[in-house]
């Protein structure tokens, strides 16, 4: 048996769409590509529907693939922290134009929160050759929001890690080149979203055909029903810590 949590979800937190053929809801693109580079939407090559991203990577590094986020009708940025606590990550798919040498691949990806003292405090996680292939194919890319690490930011000087950034006040998502050198391929990018991941993504199938948690109200003992599924299947309570791991489903 294992110990009953104190707290658990009874619903599926619902997922936030970034850019699926255009920006979602409060949320515009924002270009900088490199010197000589360019960036835009094109309607020749998608991952689904008809539009995606692509990023033509200049003689100079130092680019952004941005989404501002802001509520206009409350004039503020966007509170992330219900997704932030519920296991979710940020996914989107990606595929490149050609081959490229995988010590090349340096992108980073950052959550940036508004400040009132104008410090754009960040949490950031390193994209490598072990998320981003550069064979042609499109990949589906998924980092959970609690591997974004906060290490600091520049803004007119540097600033070091300081445990102020806030998942309650994002504003800008970034894809930024580092110092590295991606001439002579294109980048594209697609369907990005926030969804968490306590609930299966499958459209048109609730989480019953899956799993099944019995009785609704728990006590002092659960079971566990499983349909057509496998893989690795672990028990959270709502502040994301593993209560009990049930191994592996063949």
């Amino acid at each position: 048996g294992f110990t009953v949590p104190e707290h658990y979800m009874t619903g599926k937190i619902p997922d936030l769409s970034i850019y699926s053929d255009s920006p979602g809801a409060y949320i515009s693109l924002s270009f900088w590509p490199n010197v000589g580079g360019a960036m835009a939407e094109t309607t020749t090559i998608a991952y689904e529907s008809s539009r995606a991203i692509e990023w033509i990577p200049g003689e100079r590094p130092y680019g952004d693939l941005g989404f501002v986020f802001w509520n206009n009708f409350l004039n503020s940025p966007i509170n992330l922290s219900s997704y932030a606590e519920n296991l979710s990550s940020l996914k989107f798919w990606f595929k490149s134009s050609s081959a490229i040498d995988p010590t090349k691949v340096a992108l980073t990806c950052k959550f940036t929160n508004f400040s009132e003292d104008g410090i754009p405090y960040e949490n950031v996680f390193e994209l490598t050759d072990q998320q981003l292939k550069f064979d042609g194919n499109w990949h589906k890319i998924s980092i959970p929001l609690s591997a974004f690490a906060d290490k600091g930011t520049y803004h007119n000087g540097i600033f070091y890690p300081a445990g102020k950034f806030s998942w309650t006040k994002i504003n800008k998502l970034k894809i930024s080149t580092k110092n590295t050198d991606l001439k002579g391929t294109v980048l594209y990018f697609d369907e990005f979203k926030i969804n968490s991941d306590m609930i299966s993504e499958e459209k048109g199938i609730t989480t019953s055909d899956y799993l099944l948690i019995y009785p609704t109200i728990i006590k002092d003992k659960a079971y566990l029903k499983t349909g057509n599924i496998s893989g690795n299947i672990r028990l959270y309570n709502i502040s994301g810590n593993i209560v009990h791991d049930f191994g592996t489903i063949e």
